[in-house]
Parts: C-alpha cells; sequence; structure tokens
C-alpha cells in the first residue's frame, strides 16, 4: 500500500514564514488526490519514505529603481481575459505594516506565483498572474487594519495553445450560447486553451477565467469564448 502526505501553505508573512496551513496523510494506491480544490500528482513510496510536498502562494511587486517585495496575503482573487484587462486583487492583513513599502512602488508589477516545494527540494513555479498596480485602499478596525491591492493588465493569448483537462466541474451555466463551467482550480490554464470538461466530456475555447484562492476557499470558473 502506497503512502503519501503533503501540505498546502498560504504564505500570510514574508518575515517570519508564518503560514496557514492544512495537511493530510492518505494509504491508497492511487497517484492523485484531491484537497481544498487543489490538484496533485504525487509520487508512491513506503511508510518510511513520506513525500511531502508543500505549496506557496508568493505576492511579489517589483518596481524599477526599488528591490522586489514579498507581500503576505489573506488571499486573492481575479480574472484572465483575452483582449480585455486581466484583474488582480490582494487583501493584506496588518497592511498598516506595509503602506509605506507599497506606496513606493506604485505602478509596479504585482505578481502571483505558484511555488510548488517537494521533499527532496525540487521546485515547480507556476506564474499565475501579473498585473500593474493601480489602487491601494487601506481598511482600518478598532484593533487591525487590511490593504487592498489591485490592479489590470492588457494580456494577448494565443487561441489552441493548449488542451486541458479539467476535473471536479460542479456547475454548468449556459448564456446567450456561451457556457461556464466551475471547476478545480488548474493554475497552468489560460485564455484561448481547450478546456475538456471531463464530467460532461464537452470542449469549448476559454475566453474567460475567474478564481477566488485563501487558505479555505478555491473557486475558479472557466466561460468559452
Amino acid at each position: 500500500m502506497s503512502y503519501y502526505k503533503a501540505v498546502i501553505a498560504f504564505l500570510a508573512d514574508s518575515n517570519t514564514q508564518m503560514s496557514f496551513s492544512q495537511a493530510w496523510e492518505l494509504d491508497a494506491p492511487a497517484r492523485r488526490y484531491q484537497y481544498l480544490d487543489q490538484k496533485w500528482d504525487l509520487q508512491a513510496g513506503p511508510r518510511d519514505s513520506i513525500l511531502l510536498v508543500q505549496v506557496r502562494y508568493i505576492c511579489t511587486l517589483t518596481k524599477a529603481g526599488q528591490d522586489d517585495l514579498i507581500i503576505p496575503m489573506k488571499s486573492f482573487q481575479g480574472r484572465l481575459k483575452d483582449g480585455d484587462p486581466t484583474y488582480l486583487s490582494i487583501i493584506i492583513p496588518n497592511g498598516k505594516d506595509y503602506a509605506a513599502d507599497i506606496a513606493l512602488r506604485m505602478d509596479g508589477a504585482l505578481t502571483i506565483v505558484r511555488e510548488g516545494v517537494q521533499e527532496d527540494g525540487a521546485v515547480k513555479s507556476d506564474q499565475i498572474v501579473s498585473v500593474t498596480l493601480e489602487e491601494i485602499r487601506q481598511d482600518r478596525g478598532a484593533d487591525s487594519s487590511s490593504l487592498t491591492l489591485s490592479g489590470h493588465e492588457t494580456i494577448t493569448y494565443t487561441t489552441g495553445q493548449k488542451r486541458m483537462a479539467l476535473e471536479g466541474a460542479s456547475y454548468r451555466a449556459e448564456y446567450s450560447g456561451k457556457r461556464r463551467f466551475r471547476c478545480r482550480f488548474d493554475q497552468e490554464l489560460r485564455p484561448g486553451d481547450i478546456a475538456q470538461i471531463k464530467a460532461t466530456e464537452e470542449e469549448m475555447t476559454v475566453g474567460e477565467i475567474s478564481y477566488q484562492v485563501s487558505p479555505t476557499v478555491t473557486v475558479m470558473e472557466v466561460a468559452e469564448v
């Protein structure tokens, strides 16, 4: 019987490396396991040789003349769309601690990267989105504060660049003949890809992808071009 262990971590503090995390262990012969809407292909191993997989979502703000700034996140959401501006919004806990550094990098590039780190140290990085920082909003409560950063970027994608099998479809709708599915989050999917919906055995060219990611919720909706 194969034995698996994996951890998903959501980077919360770039200085202390404190993070929200969830972990699971699985006794099963299958190579694929689903948790918190994240998709894994794990390598099997004996009980005394556990493979650890850790996932980090890392936000970096870069601007010419300034050092790169890694920003802690509480959550992020966005939209990828061909032709129309791609959109990203992130929420930063304890925002007042980072407000001055972020203000210095206004109009810089706000980028989200997903890193998968294995026990042997191998790292696979996928850039999810990069936009120009356009707006900084501060929200204050009695004992805490947060910042919301948002921005846009117009990106042209190539139609039919790759075929992607999407799993976990939980919702299907059709508006003016255009289909929309709610599926498990796949960080490699892009507008212009051919989406293969496994649950319904349908195919469509992706026109828009919207998503929301946090330590407890991961939602992705895919709309036909």
